[in-house]
């Protein structure tokens, strides 16, 4: 995926990941446009019989989405977007345990670009298989919403805890942009896929 292709989706990703029913703008007293982030995990055993389907809101990320955010709206050519991740955690929180694999140990989760090199010790928990799309939302036929998709395979049967989406800036620093704690854990398997899906739209 070329990064040029993505500029639009991202734009809009980081202003409606705020999350669901956040109010971001404002043409007169009582008007707004409110955005919503919307993720789904679903569960599939190796046949791709399914497991689990599960559906949550996000939220911006406490200091560090708002950091992100305000890089991304300052000064034009300031801070550039070189990547996102999506992260999938278990106990412990995103540095603690997980459903995949590094160096022989539970850790979490990470969905990638495919454009982002993965070293061979690290291909158990960093999946390139990240995924932008424009889609249009059940009301219109317009192109209206962003849709970002990934997947993984769980090498531990750690329960997933949370979920973040983060973004990797040109200049090097990694800022956490919108997470989740999650009321129900998501129980998985050894081996099986865990299909990743936000959706973020306008109202």
């Amino acid at each position: 995926m070329k990064q040029s292709k993505a500029v639009l989706p991202l734009v809009l990703w980081f202003v409606s990941a705020l999350g669901g029913g956040t109010t971001v703008a404002a043409q007169k007293p009582g008007d707004g446009i409110r955005v919503h982030g919307h993720w789904s995990i679903e569960v599939r055993n190796p046949d791709g019989g399914l497991v689990s389907h599960n559906e949550f809101e996000n939220a911006l990320t406490p200091d560090s989405g708002a950091v992100a955010l305000s890089s991304l709206l300052g000064v034009p050519g300031s801070f550039t977007v070189s990547s996102w991740q999506l992260r999938l955690f278990g106990a412990g929180g995103i540095n603690g345990l997980g459903p995949c694999k590094s160096a022989g140990v539970s850790v979490n989760c990470g969905i990638v670009d495919p454009s982002v090199p993965v070293a061979a010790g690290d291909v158990d928990q960093i999946f390139p298989t990240l995924a932008f799309n424009q889609a249009a939302s059940q009301q219109g036929g317009v192109l209206d919403t962003v849709e970002v998709t990934g997947n993984v395979t769980a090498s531990f049967a750690e329960p997933i805890t949370g979920v973040s989406s983060m973004i990797q800036f040109t200049n090097g620093s990694l800022r956490g942009f919108s997470d989740r704690t999650l009321a129900t854990s998501i129980q998985v398997a050894v081996g099986q896929k865990i299909y990743v899906k936000v959706v973020f739209s306008f109202s």
